[in-house]
């Protein structure tokens, strides 16, 4: 992306990730061809998540490259409510099929169906994205003649920007655990220890991340308004601080479906959107144009997927700590809202001195 632009990237991506699910919709099954149907069955789902990889920085970057300096925020918040909006689609054509379908048909096609009609989706993110002129900051830094260096985008960020992908990557931890920790542990916590059966657990995540949508917008426009850092930072915080009335609330719900629903859904749908929103542009201000696709993705993707297998599992050792108490997992939540919070407002300290020493008050990266 940092070589050969934005634009190539996406439709490449696009391209990995829509063969992966057609494929998983057609691979025969094991009694067909034996082993190999798993073995090419995980070959698209590793496709998937490579084309994932790639996906997220491209698409922010589209955007925010495309906006003024003054609303880049807002605008790069925009592609942050894919995962929203993503969840609520997938999980909604699961359940579609699920009451239109009997057990034994959707277990010996019905399945198939979710994946192969995402053909659509494809098609219409295709059309988009080869209609779509490069973005005038890459163009700008191809122009310059900075894409034509032959070192590795990787190489020239980690040897320039050690210290910004650092600070990244203290203010993705929020983000990773607080998500991990609400949308994903807590299912096991309700089903576990509060008895809520699993459906109910899944569709309050659900509805919190439907909710979500707004308010990623609003943060996003937030942090134009009064820094990326600053709104982050002070969301960080409260994400940090509203896991303790959190489980509190579900602790002592008596199985209540109205409580635990507070409980998951104002911290997610408000208190996340906060960090959740602003995110994109955060990191997008950390690196110049020749690298800002290999930056944001290390910043994003690395501390991702180390916490989304660490966490859940880390909860669950607390809880057996703890004898079953959650104190263990609020504060190791409030550990991370608190880093978040230190690093995001360094990067809001660095952002207001380069606009000082700036000309006209704007500034490529921090």
């Amino acid at each position: 992306g940092d070589k050969i632009g934005r634009k190539s990237r996406l439709v490449l991506t696009m391209l990995i990730r829509g063969v992966a699910p057609i494929g998983i919709g057609l691979v025969p099954t094991y009694a067909q061809i034996g082993i190999a149907a798993p073995i090419i069955l995980q070959t698209f789902r590793l496709m998937q998540g490579l084309g994932l990889g790639g996906e997220w920085g491209g698409s922010v970057l589209m955007t925010y490259e495309y906006a003024s300096k003054r609303e880049r925020a807002f605008y790069a918040s925009i592609p942050q409510m894919g995962l929203a909006t993503g969840l609520c689609l997938s999980s909604g054509v699961v359940a579609l099929l699920s009451a239109s379908l009997t057990d034994q048909q959707f277990l010996e096609w019905g399945w198939r169906i979710a994946f192969l009609i995402s053909v659509v989706l494809v098609g219409v993110a295709l059309y988009i994205r080869l209609h779509i002129l490069e973005t005038p900051d890459f163009q700008k830094a191809k122009d310059s003649g900075k894409t034509a260096d032959k070192t590795l985008p990787i190489v020239k960020v980690c040897r320039n920007h050690p210290g910004n992908i650092a600070l990244g990557v203290g203010a993705r931890w929020i983000d990773g655990v607080f998500f991990n920790v609400l949308a994903v542990f807590v299912i096991t916590y309700l089903v576990q220890y509060v008895n809520v059966p699993r459906t109910e657990a899944l569709s309050m995540v659900m509805v919190s991340a439907l909710v979500m949508c707004p308010f990623i917008l609003i943060a996003g426009r937030l942090a134009d308004r009064y820094g990326r850092g600053l709104v982050y930072g002070v969301a960080s915080i409260l994400c940090g601080l509203s896991i303790f009335p959190s489980f509190w609330l579900m602790e002592g719900s008596g199985g209540s479906l109205f409580l635990i629903a507070l409980a998951i859904i104002i911290p997610i749908s408000v208190f996340y959107a906060g960090v959740f929103g602003p995110e994109a542009a955060l990191f997008s201000d950390l690196f110049p144009p020749d690298v800002r696709y290999t930056g944001i993705s290390i910043v994003y993707q690395f501390p991702g997927f180390l916490v989304a297998g660490i966490v859940p599992g880390l909860c669950t050792l607390f809880m057996k700590w703890n004898d079953g108490d959650p104190l263990y997992v609020c504060l190791f939540t409030l550990l991370a809202g608190l880093t978040s919070a230190a690093s995001a407002f360094i990067i809001q300290r660095k952002h207001n001195a380069a606009v000082r020493r700036s000309v006209d008050g704007e500034v490529e990266h921090v």
